[in-house]
């Protein structure tokens, strides 16, 4: 139910049942009588009673809906126990290595061969006991006792998480175990399948919060682990020592529990009045004992019932016992859910009516059936049966067929385990090798994973090898040849130990992902694994997920050979590329087609995605020791990548977006640069448009994209630019985006430019008040791309948003957390404000802001263009000066413009002033000129896609001459102080930026240079 809830969430759901939990034992504590306008209460009763008679209740319908994942994930205690590892104060164990002759540390596990690991349930359901006994005799009435009792379970639970790693507490020690085994084995009625969840981190698996997805954190403290995998657990430990005599005990504890009070009324009625007055000191033995025979007779009645079931069975034919326990477990189970509930819910008739009772009942009577059915019809052969079906699956995805046409249109992953063995056995066209095939590497993955064992396998996979059409001595001649290529795989010791296992997958996947993040172009692998840094960490994870030398030096050899780690992520990766780059071809083609703005945008995106992806390619080459693999690897991306580069390197230069192509193979090098395109831009494989369902497919699928950009145009094409309810998702998803929320606000208030100025006044804090001008519509806030950039903590990056409609200024809240005030009353939705009317921001209103029009802008010769924020990012691409920024960048650049247009005859600047706009030219023509005694003289023409004044806004130097428009004109502007105050606060675009300019003056002066003399 919970195992695809990602842990961060989980972990502070479990944290906040914590303070609940602390908040209970707060009110235990607090024993005095407060007076209200009805009664008078204490709360320290009022919280023993909601914990007797709520909370208590809750659990066991919960555990049997949800299931053990859900709890097991959730459970405060759980949390509260690992503690310890989670602050790093873990206890570890010292011990000496003999081939390295080091000391050690460990993290310390139960041992599975030691008796608390052989009679964990006796353990458990005893401490189970202890507890009954103790809320019979002490803690269900007093208050005190139970804050105590509960203070000290957290303390046990965490001193066991110090001293142990991994679950520990909670398989072998938590006398609420036994309570949620009953209620959840084998499965909730909600429990996901094993094969359903995340391979990496399935089920309630321990795990840590990780980027895109959880990271396992097994250490393998319990061979069969129920958080891995429960159902595989539950068949395992089905007659595990002390499980029967818990199980069928449970229902003798709940009777002898509720019905302990009549058997003393019983005992004092048959004393004399003299012993009477010690009936109470008697008690403290009588409950017990009372407790224990009700086990006991509760064992004897099951235990009898089960024997003269299966006398019978056997009598009549034969039978499976573990079936059959399973199904008197489950009989038992059900009996006993409905035998508490029978008692418990008799407390709610203080609080409810009997008819309220009653349907309580039934409800929870229609809720233990369903669940007995869904338990009843499970067994160990339908459990292996699914557990082979995700690996067979596997497999079959390699055979060379079309399973789209085959299935009708449906997915390997959506047939049932019947389904898919059908389809094994009536493939097409499939020949006995690639069956013989498809069965080795399932018969591979499982002896890998530990599901079987070698013995086991010829059983457990007759399914499989009948539907296949192989036989048993195929099957012994597959095991022999896997024997051959690893001889672990047969090791049934080293297969049943999946503690060690467990420690080490988790210990495995987070040392590669270490390798790989260290990995650079100027340091091989062979000398990274030899470094001090690569010995320090994986004696660290090797202490943290208790991995043994044996398992370490195998995955040293294995990660030096044939598995190299940086191999296997650069073959992941060149699929990435290759996918990336089929779909800018289609983006591409969608181009051609008509599809503009957003097109272009995404286009540019999966380019720089793709130059990036490259990079990290050629950087994963350059680090391996062999030099043919190098080159190997080299040609494979250039195979992949080649007509893309001949098409986009028009554009880009190719040491600016592969800086690590410099120290790479140089035939590659050089073949890339003597394959730039001569001709224009040709977008690739043009020989036909795509059709309207392959758009909306390709759009869907770039919709979903982990990069917001890439997401949001998407979208943006899909919706054609109309309102719709996925994009309104995306706008709720990405709130806090500023760029995107800015589109939003913007999409929401088009803008309306009048020919006026509005000049704002703030003050902040009381100190003297600062002007800005702008023109609406406008954003306030503390962000830098604000258009009023105020430097305070109470504001939001983006607080507020101004614009004018019908003559008026109005203002809105960037978000439900943006406070606005109008004298007292709060601003939460568009509101028209007068210059007379000045308003206050901030929790403290400690930003105080009037506004007044300006002067009018009548006699301005040009006129801003109410351009979308989203079409300005894409006009930037259009200019060489930011051909190399990403998106982000081009967004905060995007955020700053404006859009103007100018007349023919118009001056955009004049010689000797300042600096203080950048001007973009996305149309027309500009002409540069210098005053002279003749006039004015044409220096240099400036067409569509240049830039004008950007070395003059960067050095702050003024203009060296006049620009006018030579037609009619369009322009993006920069403000020159809030461009420079982007690049001082953005290291990257401000280095990207630099770089563009420094080759662009390079290139002028060359050209220069290369003029002839008169």
């Amino acid at each position: 139910m919970l195992s695809r809830m990602a842990e961060i969430k989980v972990r502070w759901l479990s944290y906040l049942l914590a303070f609940g939990w602390g908040c209970l034992i707060v009110g235990l504590l607090w024993s005095e009588n407060i007076q209200t306008t009805h009664r008078i209460y204490d709360p320290s009763e009022f919280s023993l009673t909601l914990f007797w008679t709520i909370l208590v209740p809750f659990i066991p319908v919960f555990l049997m809906v949800a299931g053990h994942e859900a709890w097991r994930r959730v459970c405060p205690l759980s949390a509260l126990m690992q503690l310890p590892r989670r602050l790093g104060i873990q206890w570890m164990k010292k011990s000496f290595n003999t081939k390295n002759g080091k000391i050690e540390r460990r993290i310390r596990l139960i041992d599975k061969d030691s008796w608390l690991a052989q009679n964990f349930w006796l353990v458990q359901f005893s401490l189970l006991f202890v507890g009954v006994c103790c809320r019979a005799l002490w803690i269900g009435n007093e208050p005190f006792l139970l804050a105590l009792f509960f203070l000290g379970l957290i303390s046990l639970a965490i001193i066991c998480g110090y001293l142990f790693g991994g679950k520990t507490w909670c398989h072998y020690f938590c006398p609420m175990a036994p309570v949620q085994k009953f209620y959840s084995e084998p499965g909730g009625l909600l429990e996901s399948h094993f094969y359903d969840a995340n391979t990496r981190t399935p089920k309630s698996m321990c795990r840590s919060a990780g980027g895109n997805e959880d990271v396992s954190t097994c250490v393998g403290c319990k061979a069969y682990c129920p958080d891995i995998d429960l159902e595989k657990q539950y068949w395992q430990e089905l007659n595990v020592k002390g499980r029967k005599w818990a199980t069928y005990g449970l229902i003798g504890l709940v009777i002898g529990f509720y019905e302990n009070a009549l058997f003393l009324q019983v005992l004092e009625s048959l004393l004399p009045s003299s012993y009477q007055s010690v009936t109470v000191a008697w008690s403290w033995l009588v409950v017990p004992l009372i407790l224990g025979l009700s086990v006991v007779v509760a064992n004897i009645i099951a235990r009898t019932f089960e024997a003269i079931t299966k006398a019978l069975l056997n009598q009549y034919g034969s039978f499976n016992p573990v079936v059959i326990q399973h199904n008197f477990y489950c009989v038992t189970t059900f009996i006993t859910f409905n035998v508490f509930y029978f008692y418990s819910t008799q407390n709610l008739l203080l609080f409810f009516s009997a008819e309220v009772v009653s349907f309580l009942l039934f409800a929870l009577t229609i809720i233990s059936t369903l669940w007995l059915v869904k338990s009843w019809l499970r067994n160990p052969e339908e459990y292996r049966r699914e557990s082979l079906m995700k690996s067979l699956i596997r497999q079959l995805r390699t055979l060379p067929i079309d399973f789209s046409n085959l299935l009708e249109g449906r997915k390997l992953e959506e047939l049932k385990a019947d389904e898919v063995y059908i389809l094994a056995k009536t493939l097409p066209n499939i020949s006995k090798e690639q069956k013989a095939n498809v069965y080795r590497e399932t018969l591979k993955d499982m002896l890998e994973q530990g599901g079987i064992t070698s013995v086991e396998s010829l059983t457990v996979l007759a399914d499989v090898r009948t539907n296949l059409g192989l036989s048993e001595e195929e099957h012994h001649s597959i095991i022999l040849s896997l024997g051959v290529e690893d001889a672990s795989l047969l090791d049934v010791d080293r297969q049943r130990n999946q503690q060690r296992q467990a420690g080490f997958q988790s210990f495995k996947p987070l040392a590669e992902r270490w390798l790989l993040q260290q990995t650079d172009s100027d340091v091989s692998l062979s000398a990274l694994m030899s470094s001090e840094s690569f010995e320090k960490e994986m004696n660290r994870l090797r202490s943290l997920y208790a991995v043994d030398e044996h398992d370490y030096q195998a995955w040293l050899v294995d990660i030096a050979g044939t598995n190299n780690p940086i191999r296997n992520y650069n073959q992941n990766l060149l699929k990435r590329i290759e996918h990336e780059v089929n779909q800018l071809r289609s983006l591409e083609r969608m181009e051609e087609a008509g599809h503009l703005t957003p097109i272009i945008v995404l286009i540019h995106a999966l380019s720089m995605r793709i130059f990036s992806l490259m990079n990290e390619y050629i950087k994963n080459c350059l680090s391996l020791d062999i030099q043919s693999e190098q080159q190997s690897m080299l040609q494979d991306l250039h195979f992949s990548v080649s007509g893309f580069l001949q098409a986009r390197l028009e554009f880009h230069e190719l040491e600016d977006v592969l800086p690590d192509l410099l120290r790479a193979d140089e035939n590659f090098r050089q073949y890339l640069l003597t394959k730039r395109a001569s001709t224009p831009h040709k977008p690739l494989d043009l020989v036909c448009l795509l059709s309207q369902i392959e758009v909306s497919s390709l759009l869907q699928s770039l919709s979903q994209d982990p990069d917001p950009y890439v997401s949001f145009y998407a979208h943006l094409a899909l919706s054609e630019g109309k309102p719709t309810e996925q994009l309104a998702d995306f706008y709720e998803r990405y709130a806090s985006h500023e760029f995107i929320t800015a589109a939003k606000q913007q999409a929401e208030h088009p803008e309306t430019h009048g020919e006026r100025e509005v000049h704002f006044f703030v003050s902040v804090g009381g100190q003297p008040e600062e002007l800005f001008r702008t023109s609406l519509p406008a954003t306030m806030g503390a962000s830098s791309l604000a258009s009023l950039s105020i430097a305070s903590s109470e504001l939001l990056p983006m607080h507020a948003h101004f614009y004018e409609h019908k003559g008026q200024v109005w203002v809105c809240a960037d978000s439900s957390a943006a406070k606005i005030f109008l004298g007292r009353r709060r601003i939460k939705r568009e509101t028209a404000i007068t210059s007379e009317q000045p308003i206050t921001m901030g929790e403290q209103k400690n930003v105080r802001l009037r506004w007044q029009f300006g002067e009018s802008r009548a006699s301005k010769d040009y006129k801003r263009l109410p351009i979308s924020l989203t079409d300005r990012l894409a006009w930037l691409l259009t200019f060489d000066l930011f051909k190399n920024l990403d998106l982000p960048a081009l967004a905060r650049l995007a955020q700053l413009s404006e859009v103007r247009a100018y007349a023919i005859g118009a001056t955009l600047c004049q010689e000797g002033e300042h600096s203080h706009e950048l001007y973009l030219l996305y149309k027309g023509e500009l002409q540069a000129q210098l005053k002279t005694e003749q006039g004015m003289q044409p220096v240099a023409r400036i067409k569509a896609g240049q830039p004008v004044g950007e070395l003059g806004t960067i050095t702050g130097s003024v203009r060296a001459s006049d620009v006018a428009a030579l037609d009619d004109v369009m322009v993006i502007v920069l403000d020159a102080q809030r461009f420079n105050q982007l690049l001082s606060h953005d290291a990257v675009t401000c280095k990207k930026l630099l770089g563009t300019v420094a080759t662009r003056l390079q290139q002028v002066l060359h050209d220069q240079h290369q003029m002839p003399t008169r």
